[in-house]
């Protein structure tokens, strides 16, 4: 019959087709049924009870189910032994719950399992099941009174068992107490048991307290109140702990409290912002936190922890000193109050005290004089907007305002022309002052320009700072900077940085980095760049370097280590120590520039090392300039920002520190010092000298790069494939003689320990570079193994000179080679598209020479043997085919056609 919709009645002809509802009315509720009986009083005691009897019949179902299945009998002591060490074997818990042994319960049952060693989830059923029976006798009226008493036997347990301390008992007791209280068998009570526990407990027994309490670190971070108590308790244990002089015999203790305290502050370091416990202990949290140093044993993450500490040091400090009134941080205090200040704007427009009616009262006039008197320091732009519309309406504009700030710019521009000059041009040419004309700018402001500022709303004055000058002292100091820069800092004698006592002057650089006045790339760009630019052209001149210059470089170098390096190298600088605070904002400064792939922070610092180590190579090899030029680095190299600028953005990197290098300086020494930033950044250089370093140091390096490439370290790997052919190429065809061959020769190890390549040379006097471009052929593409798209993607955009070693011996195992590996196109187009047309004409003419060569001997064969079967024509197809595909290749790239390039796989 079909569907309705589809039978063709006149109703339907005419009207349409109209599906009709399962009932008369959708949209009825029952809202209006329902709504007055719930509000009826009775209704709802009826639905009250209703839902009490079924709790209460729910309980009573889940008892009497329980007493059907839990049997508690009354057992002799071996009975009761017996019953638990079936408990801690592998009996079936149905079995067990048949004769449960009556009256072991509280301390007693502790005691038992633990003696019995019972598995941990086996141990909580027991404890569990004795439990629910006493609540079932009545002994406890519920089970939160039976949690609050169980916890308080487990404290009493635990306590007894630390003055009669066995560690293998002890350990068990942690696990289980972690696992019941998981289980919710116990409640808040036993967290402050352990911190009353580890406050009273002796320096000896402080350890197995602290491990109970590590177990339970997650759930005391729950609580503001016991993270505190816990925090106090570790700081007063180790103040006592060094006032005493026991830090010595107290080793082990000190450490362990030292890294819960390092665990605490970096899990939550808000829960230090305690003023009173602070105050008290803060001297012992700066050499606890800040000033013990690393030893060199430590590894690199723990150097990093080191920093964080560091850094979450200098803020939460500065928290703490904002209710300080004796040292107050202005910073710390000024962002709470701006916070409070935003928060009463959107109050007062929340409860309506700015509406038009209540605008006229008292209170609302008040808050009106506050908000227009309150500065608002980093207001965004909506607070800015929201206050200027409470204050004078949508329509209005803020005219005494306005007027009031362009009588104080007014009044100052005048009283500071050379701070804010007409143009930008007055300020090429240094500054001369004319003590007549110009004495009545020494003088102080006038009464009017006193009594303007005076009377000004604080709004007001922090405004003009915030706009007006604020332009002068960020963008406008840069500025000035510059041209101070350029008009002071010259060649002559009496140049401040030309003195070897110029380390007054170099700090007020720093200072000027670290209150924000001047950024650091500005710093050293228009400093350190410029200047050893100079002294370049002096040596590119042929002109020696005099000892004046020697001290300009040495003093752009200690700008360089103080900036970018502080106190994280190996040396660190002696001439200007640096304060916490100071070595902090250095390093946010540079990780915020690296993090952000500033390329031209990569660029000037790549272009001021290349300065430096043509310097280097320049001056005297004996000169301590020298040293301390390598050393700088070196240091750079390892510093943590630069090593996390080379792990995110490793192509722009070596871009400008090795390929840029190569093209600007054509020094092979440069470039070998640009090379060694890099693998030592990177963590990929080769052991051993370069003088004494043998073949297989090289071909080991290169198997353990390929050997570790994944998705996700493809582009480092690359990178340090390319470093590693650099270090070769710049060898040259230096003969390096491999050591003799020894049965006993150790295996290459890495620096954990684990074996890279076991490698033996089988000939000396080898050429290094013809041995290196084997390896790579013989050992990486001709081998099953290697993905040869990985290669391809290993050796694209790899030098010149490189590329063309690669080729001229890949068409030599073509020549070699009857059968070719799959996939190897993707070598060969990879080394193809770099070269010039001369190069890929001369290799499609190899390769049709290799086919007439393959084509000729096929003829003889077939002239001479009769017999030709059809292994021996397959053979030929595919010596033929393989050629004709890289053939095809060739000319596909010889003609910049190169989406099309590697033909299909099937020998058509």
């Amino acid at each position: 019959n079909g569907q309705d919709e589809e039978s063709m009645t006149e109703e339907h002809v005419k009207h349409g087709f109209f599906d009709k509802p399962f009932v008369s009315n959708e949209y009825v509720s029952a809202h209006d049924i329902l709504v007055e009986k719930i509000k009826d009083p009775e209704c709802l005691q009826n639905l009250s009870e209703f839902m009490t009897d079924i709790m209460k019949r729910k309980q009573e179902i889940e008892m009497n189910t329980l007493q059907g299945l839990v049997f508690f009998i009354w057992v002799a002591p071996d009975e009761r032994d017996k019953w638990l060490k079936q408990l801690a074997g592998n009996v079936p818990l149905r079995e067990l719950v048949k004769n449960v042994p009556k009256g072991v319960e509280g301390t007693n049952l502790l005691e038992l399992v633990t003696l019995h060693r019972v598995p941990l989830a086996r141990a909580t059923w027991f404890t569990k099941i004795v439990g629910i029976n006493l609540t079932h006798n009545d002994i406890y009226r519920n089970s939160t009174e039976h949690t609050k008493n169980w916890t308080q036997t487990f404290c009493t347990f635990i306590q007894l068992q630390s003055k009669d301390y066995d560690p293998e008992k002890w350990r068990y007791s942690i696990s289980l107490a972690k696992w019941q209280f998981d289980e919710g068998l116990f409640d808040q009570r036993l967290l402050r048991g352990m911190l009353d526990n580890l406050d009273q407990a002796d320096p000896l027994h402080t350890a197995i307290w602290l491990l109970l309490v590590q177990q339970f670190l997650a759930e005391f971070q729950r609580s503001r109140t016991l993270m505190r108590l816990l925090i106090e308790i570790i700081l007063k244990k180790l103040q006592d702990i060094y006032q005493q002089s026991l830090a010595s015999k107290l080793e082990i203790v000190v450490k362990m409290l030292k890294n819960m305290l390092h665990t605490l502050f970096l899990a939550t370091p808000d829960m230090f912002v305690f003023p009173t416990c602070w105050n008290t202990y803060k001297d012992l949290l700066r050499r606890v936190l800040v000033e013990d140093s690393p030893t060199r044993f430590d590894t690199i993450p723990s150097k990093n922890l080191k920093r964080q500490r560091e850094r979450y040091y200098e803020l939460i400090r500065a928290r703490n000193e904002v209710f300080d009134e004796k040292k107050s941080d202005i910073i710390g205090k000024r962002s709470a109050q701006e916070l409070q200040k935003n928060r009463m704007i959107n109050r007062l427009i929340a409860r309506g005290d700015m509406i038009q009616e209540r605008r006229t009262s008292e209170r609302s006039k008040r808050h009106l004089r506050y908000l227009e008197h309150f500065p608002l320091y980093n207001a965004e732009l909506h607070h800015l907007n929201q206050r200027r519309i409470i204050l004078y309406g949508v329509n209005k504009n803020d005219s005494r305002d306005q007027s009031v700030y362009d009588a104080m710019v007014h009044r100052i521009k005048i009283k500071l022309p050379y701070m804010f000059p007409e143009s930008n041009n007055e300020l090429d040419e240094p500054i001369v002052d004319n003590p007549i004309a110009d004495s009545h700018l020494a003088l102080n402001f006038d009464h009017e320009t006193l009594n303007c500022i005076k009377h000004a709303t604080k709004f007001c004055q922090i405004d003009v700072i915030r706009g007006e000058i604020g332009d002068i002292t960020s963008d406008g100091f840069d500025l000035i900077f510059k041209k101070w820069v350029k008009s002071n800092v010259r060649a002559d004698d009496d140049c401040i940085l030309r003195s070897d006592r110029s380390q007054w002057f170099l700090s007020f650089f720093v200072t000027l980095v670290v209150r924000h006045l001047v950024s650091m790339d500005v710093v050293m760009e228009h400093l350190c760049e410029r200047n050893l630019s100079r002294l370049l052209e002096k040596i590119n001149s042929h002109k020696q370097l005099d000892p004046r210059d020697l001290i300009e470089c040495k003093n752009m170098a200690i700008i360089l280590r103080l900036m970018l390096i502080q106190d994280d190298g190996d040396n660190p600088c002696s001439e200007i120590p640096l304060s916490t605070m100071e070595v902090q904002v250095l390093q946010y400064n540079c990780e915020t520039l690296s993090r952000n792939k500033d390329i031209t922070f990569t660029d000037t610092i790549a272009n001021i090392f290349q300065k430096l180590a043509l310097i280097e190579c320049s001056i005297d090899p004996n000169d301590s300039l020298v040293v301390y030029l390598q050393q700088l680095r070196v240091d750079l190299s390892k510093v943590y920002w630069f090593k996390q600028l080379c792990a995110v953005d490793v192509e722009n990197v070596y871009r400008r520190f090795v390929k840029v290098s190569k093209k600007l300086t054509k020094s092979k020494e440069i470039e070998k010092c640009m090379i060694e930033i890099m693998q030592t950044s990177l963590s990929s250089s080769l052991e051993g000298d370069e003088n004494v370093r043998s073949i297989a140091s090289y071909t080991t390096h290169l198997e353990t790069i390929f050997s570790q490439v994944n998705l996700w370290n493809l582009r480092k790997c690359r990178i340090g494939f390319w470093l590693c052919m650099d270090q070769v190429m710049l060898v040259g065809s230096n003969k390096h003689r491999s050591p003799r061959p020894s049965p006993a020769r150790l295996p290459i190890k890495d620096e954990d320990g684990d074996v890279l390549m076991n490698w033996t040379d089988q000939s000396t006097n080898v050429d290094l570079k013809s041995a290196v471009i084997e390896f790579f052929w013989e050992k990486l593409v001709l081998k099953e193994k290697m993905d040869r798209s990985i290669l391809a993607y290993m050796i694209q955009d790899i030098r010149e000179d490189v590329i063309n070693e690669l080729l001229g011996y890949g068409l030599g195992v073509l020549k070699r080679c009857k059968e070719l590996v799959s996939d190897i196109e993707e070598v060969f187009r990879a080394l193809l598209i770099p070269i010039n047309h001369d190069k890929k004409l001369d290799f499609c003419e190899d390769l049709l020479d290799q086919v007439k060569k393959i084509n000729d001997e096929f003829q003889k064969d077939t002239s001479d043997d009769s017999n030709l079967n059809l292994k021996r024509v397959d053979a030929y197809v595919s010596r033929v085919m393989s050629r004709v595909k890289l053939l095809v290749l060739g000319t596909h790239v010889m003609t910049e056609r190169v989406n099309a390039v590697i033909t299909s796989n099937s020998q058509e």
